[in-house]
């Protein structure tokens, strides 16, 4: 889950084994947009025996203890610790980053963006070729767009995947990294 800020939903960004990355498959067109976004939280957290504390932040870990120390002062101790605090794009600093046109890729805003920004979009350029990269490139590829990956790295970062399974119109999705 992540959330969208104080004006905005919670929406979920991975969902399970079928659609590993919810965001990418709203874009191909293959989700509706209502998947994309939690109605109950609370009951959701409840039946998966998730204790849910919104609004509370941790100031600290203390891993000899194994505790996380809360701003309020209370202690959750834990048996292991995942820190899933989500990340933010990186945006490198080159002219005209921040045009119009340009987005990150990170939010149901930022996807939309990308999509009605420029009426009958035929090309998109993508800058990192990681598994977000990759999968958004497959899903553009599958609405008939033509996408150019753009990667730093001489080659695809470990775990992600320049071809991907068959498309919606029987092809397989391809990019160049």
């Amino acid at each position: 889950m992540r959330s969208g800020g104080p004006d905005h939903h919670d929406y979920r960004r991975c969902a399970s084994r079928d659609l590993p990355v919810m965001l990418t498959y709203w874009v191909s067109g293959r989700l509706p947009a209502e998947c994309l976004y939690f109605r109950a939280m609370a009951s959701w957290a409840g039946e998966h025996r998730v204790e849910l504390r919104c609004g509370e932040r941790a100031t600290a870990v203390d891993v000899q203890r194994r505790a996380v120390i809360l701003s309020c002062g209370e202690v959750l101790h834990y048996d292991r610790l995942l820190v899933a605090t989500g990340a933010t794009p990186v945006t490198p600093p080159i002219p005209g980053i921040g045009a119009k046109g340009v987005y990150p890729f990170r939010t149901p805003a930022d996807a939309e963006g990308i999509l009605t920004s420029r009426p009958g979009l035929e090309h998109l350029s993508t800058m990192g070729g990681g598994f977000i990269g990759i999968k958004l490139a497959c899903h553009l590829h599958e609405r008939g767009i033509k996408v150019a990956v753009f990667e730093k790295e001489p080659v695809s970062p470990p775990g992600s995947s320049i071809s991907g399974p068959p498309t919606s119109s029987g092809g397989t999705c391809a990019a160049t990294a």
